[in-house]
Order: C-alpha cells, then sequence, then structure tokens
C-alpha cells in the first residue's frame, strides 16, 4: 500500500468549489473504465515506420547465428502495411545455403518490384554443391513463368536459357545466373567457384557483354554492383577481366587465383589486352590464397586506376588441383573441347 504521506488523496470538487456530478451508476462506471483503458493498448502496427525498422534490425533474416528469415516472413503476412516494411528486408539477401534458387528465380521474374529490393546475392555451384537438398521438380506454370520472364527481357537465345532452367536438377549456377538478370540493384556478390569442367560459368559470360557494350537483352547493366568476392578452383585472370572493367566496381576479392604466365592467353602482353592500363574502377583489391607470376602480376596492378587498398596473401597451395595443374586444365586453346575466352572469343554459348 501507498502511505498517505506521501502520496495524500486528491481534495474533492466539493472543497474546491465545484459542483458535484450526480453519481455514475457502477455498471455503467466500469464499462467506461475498460474503455478507457483500451485506449492505451497498442500493438506493431500502431508503431511508426522508423520504430519498427529500428526493430528488425534485431532480426536478421539471412544469419548463421540468428536465422531470423521465417519470422520475417510471418510478419510479412499479418497485413499490407508490415508487408511494405518487411519485404525489403525479406528479400534483400539471396543465399543458396538458406535458399532453394529455382523458386527465388520464378518469384523475381514475375514480380520486378521485389527483385529490385534484392541487394546481395551469394551462391555456390558445383560437385557437391547442396547436394543434401531436395532436388525442385518445376511445375508446367513454374516452366511458363521463367519462359516467359526470359522472353520480355529479350537475351540471346533465351529458347534455349530458358530450358536449361527448366530442366530438373538444372545445373544451378546457371540458375543463379538467371536471378542475376533479374536483380538490377544488387551490391554485393559472393560466389563459390565450382569445377566445371571446360565451361566458363554463365555469371561470368553476362558480365562480358556488359562490359562489351552489346548488353544482354533488356536486361539491366549492373551499374549498383560495388563488391564482388569469387573463391576461384579453375578460373583464370583471363576469365576474371570482365570483373574488373566493370565501371561500377570498387572492390573485388579473389581467393585461389593461380596466375604462372606460362600459356599462350596467359602471358602478360596477351593479359594487357584485356586489361589495359588504366581500364579498371576497382579502389579496393584483395588476393588470398594466390600465387601470381611477376611480370601478371604488374599487369593486373597497372590495369586500376585508382588502387587505395591492396592486400596479398601469397601461396602456390593451389597449384595442384584434383591432381592436375591448374594452368593445364583450360590447356592449349588450339586443341577441340577447350574453350577460349578473350575478346576476339566468339565461340561461347549464348554469346553469338
Amino acid at each position: 500500500m501507498f502511505s498517505k504521506a506521501e502520496f495524500p488523496p486528491l481534495p474533492g470538487r466539493t472543497q474546491r468549489g465545484l459542483k458535484s456530478s450526480p453519481k455514475t451508476p457502477r455498471s455503467e462506471a466500469s464499462r467506461l473504465a475498460a474503455k478507457k483503458q483500451r485506449r492505451y493498448v497498442t500493438s506493431l502496427n500502431d508503431l511508426p515506420d522508423e520504430l519498427i525498422v529500428e526493430i528488425l534490425d534485431y532480426l536478421p533474416g539471412i544469419d548463421l547465428q540468428h536465422f531470423q528469415l521465417l519470422t520475417l516472413a510471418n510478419l510479412s503476412l499479418t497485413n499490407r502495411r508490415l508487408n511494405r516494411i518487411v519485404s525489403e528486408r525479406l528479400y534483400a539477401t539471396f543465399d543458396s545455403f538458406f535458399c532453394t534458387p529455382y523458386p527465388f528465380v520464378r518469384t523475381a521474374s514475375c514480380n520486378t518490384g521485389l527483385a529490385s529490393q534484392v541487394k546481395s546475392v551469394s551462391f555456390r555451384y558445383g560437385p557437391n554443391a547442396h547436394e543434401d537438398r531436395p532436388v525442385y521438380s518445376p511445375s508446367i506454370s513454374d516452366k511458363q513463368t521463367i519462359k516467359y520472364g526470359l522472353k520480355r527481357l529479350n537475351i540471346p537465345d533465351w529458347k534455349n536459357f530458358a530450358s536449361d532452367c527448366n530442366q530438373v536438377g538444372a545445373e544451378q549456377e546457371h540458375i543463379y545466373a538467371t536471378l542475376l538478370l533479374y536483380t538490377p540493384n544488387v551490391t554485393t556478390l559472393s560466389i563459390d567457384d565450382g569445377a566445371l569442367e571446360y565451361k566458363i560459368p554463365d555469371w561470368l559470360k553476362i558480365l562480358r557483354h556488359i562490359v562489351s557494350g552489346q548488353g544482354f537483352g533488356r536486361g539491366h547493366r549492373f551499374e549498383h554492383l560495388k563488391s564482388i568476392r569469387v573463391d576461384l578452383q579453375y578460373l583464370k585472370l583471363r576469365h576474371l577481366a570482365p570483373i574488373l572493367r566493370l565501371q561500377s566496381m570498387r572492390k573485388v576479392t579473389l581467393i585461389g587465383l593461380v596466375e604462372w604466365g606460362n600459356s599462350k592467353e596467359d602471358k602478360p602482353e596477351s593479359l594487357r589486352r584485356l586489361l589495359p592500363a588504366g581500364s579498371s574502377q576497382v579502389e579496393d583489391l584483395c588476393l588470398q590464397e594466390s600465387y601470381l607470376d611477376a611480370e601478371v602480376f604488374g599487369v593486373l596492378v597497372s590495369s586500376i586506376k585508382k588502387l587505395r587498398s591492396f592486400q596479398y596473401r601469397s601461396t602456390d597451395a593451389r597449384f595442384v588441383v584434383n591432381g592436375h595443374g591448374s594452368a593445364d586444365y583450360w590447356g592449349d586453346s588450339d586443341k577441340q573441347g577447350f574453350e577460349r575466352y578473350d575478346e576476339e572469343d566468339a565461340r561461347n554459348r549464348y554469346g553469338k
């Protein structure tokens, strides 16, 4: 109980010289009190947008330790207002560790508003990548959605592109490349490059078309892509040149790049044609677990116009890959079955 000395009773209405009002019946007074009390009960929907956004900071969608993607999804289904606020967080990141790519591509192809909210994309492909995940079997409706979406983009050879996506158990690298076609505001890419036998990944082919000025149908030009991280298997510097020459790119992290400068396409003079001096706008370059020949290293650094930050951890541990020297993987470009990759190459699929 409170002490009367600390909390003296308020003076009565008669003491203040006010006219007393007639007594309210007990039932009516209880009803009015309950109504007055309910007036001050608030819910999440009563909070301003700014405060809800602050609360959402404690609910990371894609996070290994604090996975809250399902919580965000449930919030987005509550009402239209919360859907509008939460969807920006719900679709901000795609990570193949958490998300099956095909349904995400299907949604992105038919809802450009949601696709435009994707800011970060991370994926892994190649042998054994996500092998514990059930294979998604697209329905007829799914296939039509993918087909019509790629047709609207008017990309080169869109029919084959769509057919490759719609195959059961399709190469996931191809589906990830398709996803990138629908994410115009992506700013960050993180890629674990898998061992694709004698094949340049499609996401690199798309970037090469963009950098060359040809474009890729009606697709966007990655104007907002500023950072990329690639954990390499067999890709070489000549394959990665489009990344360095993308005008919006500011930070490049390459893990496991091995350049001996021995083969014809990997010699410094050949690489210099792909990476002319001052042609790259990259400001932050990080080479981890890599080894570069001194002359090749010089070509790479001289291609960057304004290098502000640089890290290089040299090792030749990745030279031997699957029992074969990585320099031998691509072999002699004059031999049948090996794919060349430079500005004179017009034989890559979807590159006609």
